[in-house]
């Protein structure tokens, strides 16, 4: 084919699939350079809306579909049809199963015996071979090929169920950051076929399927050209026949016009296609951040105009700015190019389409750290910022600028190894570079006393934010004696002991160490303490009164912290989330709590966008209050968009995210969904460990938690084990009366109770009266009762009656914690009627019900139900019918159940 006839096929191809009004301008267009190839393009166009003499249909394309002569159940050597997929210009697709049995679905294409032309057949026997030498897990595997009986040539291709890649998008509403990842994966698909000399040539949605697991699969390999050694494909047969087989809509300039293709090619298709992933529609020549600031939104995608702009604005405009080239040579040279930026966008490194800047490199050193750990590279930036900012506007000294230059001058030192030209395998991590800075400050006794000691507190909290705290006691310990040496206000030393005090609570919470906190504060709020460190240490107040379960001081540490009418957003936030937690501790005032939690989760939502970190936390906050008032459905779904995001947005094994999932576990819990409850505590324990070690106060409280979980799974040896552990190491972490350590031995007593080791289990609990002194008792009454009730279980059962008695007394006086005391009366009252005390039982059931209806949160539960029906002495269907339900949602080895069983087996 000469060159004018390879660019008449190439301007038809591109005019064949264009409205007929926009056909009328594509010829006006070409009769102004070429009338004679115009004319020519036209009477092809002509011919293409004729009656087809094959079929009588109108509308006939050069490559023509054709009516099936094939039915589900026939065979294609060893095939057999079940359902027809789709036909194309040169074939069909069947559903088909293989002889090899149940399971064994494929794809199964084929042509015609009619169209088996050499030409044809040359097309099928390229794609067998082109698929036979590329594999990559986004791309259809073939399977096998041949000719059927028939003489239809046909292949065998992986079946995959999924949808179509935009209309999937939009059904999902997938994220931007879930969209570039599935871009990313089509592109190291082709990147692999490219390796092996082989160029796609129609990359488009249709050919895009995304899988229920959201794996997206590259299909049609159908008309891939295979490459010489220089990367560029030469003209076959049926390119000649035919012409240049494409989407005019998403193929590239080189290829509409008929030149040779390469491997940029499939590049720019590649461009075309995450442009409407990512925005609805196709390139226009204007920049993708502006498309989207004109509201050009891929459905479903979860973001403002605004937001999908500023996050398109930069990388990713530069980045499909260079595959949308119009030269080939201006784009990415291969499909593995492109892949490797979009690795580097996900992962914030620079992209190699930006031009090379030392400004641009440490602002994306900065934002990628700043994605592994938000806490430690924006308190970075605010340490440079605020120097350089305060510092040199202050310009009536050289020592102030001095000052600025210093902390400039730090961060560069500190971050030297991340940048261009470092010999290292690879970047320093965030927990390096941590401890790398924080070394550094401590050891330069030579810098600006001022200076210094600003980079030494900023430092402390970035540790404290990683539960790094022996860390940041160093760093604190080396700024008090820094402090003579500075114009620090007078407050700055009685608040540097007090974040001190604060370290050694969260290293081991005592009362003792709560009241020295609290005096601290009190002294530096009363010298006039800054806002800011105010609002931190009435955050950390909130926690130990919430530790301790003290719900009077929590709400007082509260009313102060929202009293500093905070202006700055990320402060008012965490004020507002802290007094959250504070405002739920009692039912009285959850409704503020509510107020609160829904303040803050607006607030970030306006702040931050729904995918982001901070967004994840206040939603979270809000989940936990709905829990709390006994929202459980509610709070299910908000917890689930929280651990949605934070999974997103918070590096895996981040302490924040362990505390989201946390909240979620604690959900499928009262769902009853135990099951998921206990995969989410052992997936949190498994962080924790990873992140603070075996026997730290983290994971001893996540092992006590999952040991909880596994009892309502009956899986009584290994709770007992971990229950164990856990009360051991926060016995040794925080101290034997902290209301975490009570839990964990609460938890074990329980598990080996289960186990008939009554003995063993009375061997943890020595006269828990004589131990707890009365002092410490009004800080966990409930739990104090919870390990009484333990122990008169550990009693032979003749013994129990007198014991159980008092304890049912004090319960029934109980009035903190309304809910947790009906737990506890109705696993007394459990235990009372399985040890034939009646009277006992009834008392405890009556105390329960009379706590239920103090709590709007709690409800008449299975386990009241079944007690109820066997102090009635009700029939004994009904009997069994609740027991059944017990079962389900408790286990079999329930006390309620097992007073069931003694009563049925009378």
């Amino acid at each position: 084919m000469n060159a004018r006839l390879q660019q008449i096929d190439a301007w038809f191809e591109a005019a064949m699939d264009l409205s007929p009004e926009q056909r009328t301008q594509f010829l006006a267009q070409l009769r102004t350079t070429d009338a004679n190839s115009a004319a020519e393009v036209a009477r092809l166009l002509d011919a293409l809306d004729q009656p087809s003499p094959l079929d009588g249909r109108t509308g006939m394309r050069l490559e023509p579909a054709f009516v099936t002569p094939h039915a589900p159940g026939d065979w294609i050597n060893g095939y057999q049809l079940e359902r027809h997929l789709g036909q194309g210009g040169m074939g069909e697709v069947w559903l088909a199963r293989g002889v090899g049995g149940a399971g064994n679905l494929v794809a199964l294409k084929l042509i015609r015996s009619e169209l088996s032309t050499a030409v044809l057949g040359e097309r099928l026997r390229r794609e067998r071979d082109l698929l036979a030498r590329v594999s990559h897990p986004n791309i259809a595997a073939l399977i096998d090929s041949g000719i059927s009986a028939e003489g239809e040539p046909y292949l065998v291709i992986e079946y995959v169920e999924g949808e179509p890649l935009l209309a999937a998008a939009a059904k999902r509403k997938l994220s931007l950051r879930e969209r570039v990842e599935i871009m990313l994966a089509l592109s190291d698909a082709v990147a692999a076929a490219q390796t092996q000399l082989v160029v796609h040539r129609d990359i488009k949605p249709a050919n895009v399927l995304l899988t229920p697991t959201g794996q997206p699969k590259l299909l049609d390999f159908g008309i891939a050209k295979a490459l010489d050694s220089q990367g560029f494909g030469a003209s076959t047969t049926l390119t000649r026949a035919f012409g240049a087989a494409l989407t005019p809509a998403y193929a590239a300039p080189e290829q509409r016009a008929g030149a040779a293709v390469s491997t940029a090619t499939d590049v720019y298709s590649l461009g075309v296609l995450m442009t409407e992933l990512l925005l609805g529609q196709r390139p226009s020549g204007e920049s993708a951040s502006r498309l989207a600031a004109q509201g050009q939104l891929a459905a479903g995608i979860g973001m403002t105009a605004r937001e999908l702009s500023r996050a398109l604005r930069g990388d990713l405009d530069v980045l499909l700015a260079k595959a949308l080239a119009e030269q080939p040579e201006q784009r990415y040279i291969n499909a593995e190019q492109l892949a490797s930026d979009l690795r580097a966008y996900l992962s914030g490194m620079p992209l190699r389409a930006q031009p090379e800047s030392f400004r641009y490199r440490v602002r994306k050193l900065l934002h990628r750290h700043r994605a592994a750990s938000a806490i430690v590279f924006v308190a970075l930036i605010a340490i440079v910022g605020s120097a350089l900012i305060a510092w040199q506007r202050s310009i009536e000294s050289r020592r102030e600028a001095a000052r600025a230059q210093y902390v400039q001058r730090f961060i560069e030192s500190v971050m030297a190894s991340d940048l261009p030209g470092a010999v290292r395998d690879q970047a320093l991590s965030t927990v390096e570079l941590l401890a790398r800075g924080s070394q550094a400050a401590i050891a330069d006794t030579t810098a600006d006393p001022d200076a210094r000691l600003a980079l030494l507190l900023s430092l402390s909290r970035i540790q404290i934010g990683h539960r790094a705290y022996q860390e940041a006691d160093q760093l604190l310990l080396a700024a008090e004696s820094v402090l003579p040496q500075t114009v620090a206000p007078s407050w700055q030393r009685v608040a540097i002991a007090a974040d001190r005090t604060a370290l050694a609570y969260l290293m081991a919470p005592s009362s003792t160490t709560r009241a020295a906190l609290e005096l601290h504060v009190a002294q530096a709020q009363a010298q006039g303490a800054d806002p800011e460190w105010q609002s931190q240490a009435l955050s950390a107040l909130i926690t130990a009164a919430i530790d301790d379960d003290s719900g009077d001081a929590a709400r007082r540490y509260a009313e102060q912290l929202l009293a500093l009418n905070l202006d700055e957003p990320q402060a008012k936030l965490t004020a507002l989330t802290q007094s959250v937690a504070a405002f739920s501790f009692d039912q009285q005032y959850r409704p503020r709590a509510l107020d609160l939690a829904q303040q803050a989760f607006a607030l970030s939502q306006q702040q931050f966008g729904t995918q982001h970190a901070q967004t994840a936390y206040a939603a979270m906050r809000l989940g936990n209050v709905l829990r709390i008032k006994g929202d459980i459905d509610a709070a299910a779904a908000q917890l689930e968009t929280a651990v949605d995001v934070a999974r997103r947005t918070y590096p895996t094994g981040h302490p924040q995210l362990a505390r989201i999932l946390e909240e979620l576990a604690r959900v499928r819990m009262r769902q009853q969904r135990v099951d998921e409850g206990a995969l989410l505590w052992r997936e949190i324990y498994a962080m924790r460990v990873a992140h603070s070690g075996e026997g730290s106060f983290p994971a001893s409280r996540a092992a006590s938690f999952l040991a909880s979980a596994l009892s309502r799974q009956g899986k009584f040896t290994e709770a007992a084990e971990l229950a164990l552990g856990a009360h051991a190491n926060l016995q040794r972490e925080i101290g034997p009366y902290n209301a975490q350590t009570i839990d964990a031995l609460s938890y074990a007593g329980n598990a080996l109770l289960q186990l008939g080791q009554s003995e063993r289990a009375r061997a943890l609990l020595p006269d828990v009266d004589a131990a707890l002194p009365a002092q410490l008792e009004a800080l966990s009454r409930w739990r104090f009762r919870e390990l009484q009730l333990l122990h008169v279980q550990t009693y032979p059962s003749a013994e129990q009656a007198a014991p159980m008695q008092t304890l049912i007394a004090l319960l029934a006086a109980e009035t903190h914690a309304p809910r947790d005391t009906a737990h506890l009366l109705l696993n007394a009252a459990s235990i009372a009627l399985d040890n034939k005390l009646t009277g006992i039982s009834a008392q405890a059931l009556a105390a329960a019900q009379t706590r239920i209806a103090q709590d709007d949160s709690t409800k008449q539960s299975e386990v009241h139900t079944l007690l109820q029906l066997l102090l009635q002495g009700a029939p004994r269907e009904q009997i069994l019918a609740a027991r059944e339900v017990v079962v389900k949602r408790r286990g079999e080895r329930h006390h309620a159940v097992l007073s069931a069983d003694s009563w049925l087996n009378r």
